[in-house]
């Protein structure tokens, strides 16, 4: 029976959504507290919950609305992203009106049955007045590479970026 829970395991991936909407400095002026403080800001949204607790047992068998730490991850991963293409963007002279950041954190597991991340899927999507596709698509990329939250990942997770631009 052990070794039926295993192979059911190995079967079961889970994947958890999280995205960071960054609103660059010319749409930030409209929300003056937060301009005040940095210039620019994220929101991070879980699509599944607004709930406020984490559960570990939301990864195997607890209710979907209940938040896990792939759920934090994606977060993390979404928010670190936005803003780091923000500001690559800014810095090139290209300021963004917003970036939007989507993060799929899957969940996978080992032939022990144990859980690992096996893959971070990022959707890179942003309204950028004058950039050309070609230049946002090579922003992006160097942004990756400085993120603070893909370098902690990077040789660990696959991780997979798709660029559009609106």
């Amino acid at each position: 029976m052990a070794n039926g829970r295993v192979a059911q395991r190995q079967k079961a991936r889970t994947t958890r959504t999280a995205t960071t909407v960054w609103i660059g400095p010319p749409a930030a002026r409209a929300a003056s507290f937060w301009w005040s403080l940095r210039r620019c800001f994220a929101v991070v949204l879980w699509r599944h919950s607004p709930t406020h607790y984490m559960s570990l047992s939301g990864q195997r068998d607890g209710p979907p609305e209940e938040a896990t730490p792939e759920d934090l991850l994606a977060g993390a991963h979404s928010a670190s992203l936005a803003m780091a293409v923000g500001a690559a963007l800014t810095a090139a002279d290209h300021s963004p009106e917003h970036v939007r950041v989507d993060a799929n954190c899957r969940l996978d597991h080992l032939p022990s049955g144990d859980p690992r991340i096996g893959q971070i899927s990022l959707t890179v999507t942003a309204m950028v007045p004058g950039i050309d596709e070609d230049k946002f698509h090579r922003i992006v990329e160097a942004a990756a590479v400085t993120c603070p939250i893909s370098q902690a990942l990077r040789h660990n997770v696959e991780l997979a970026i798709d660029r559009k631009l609106e």
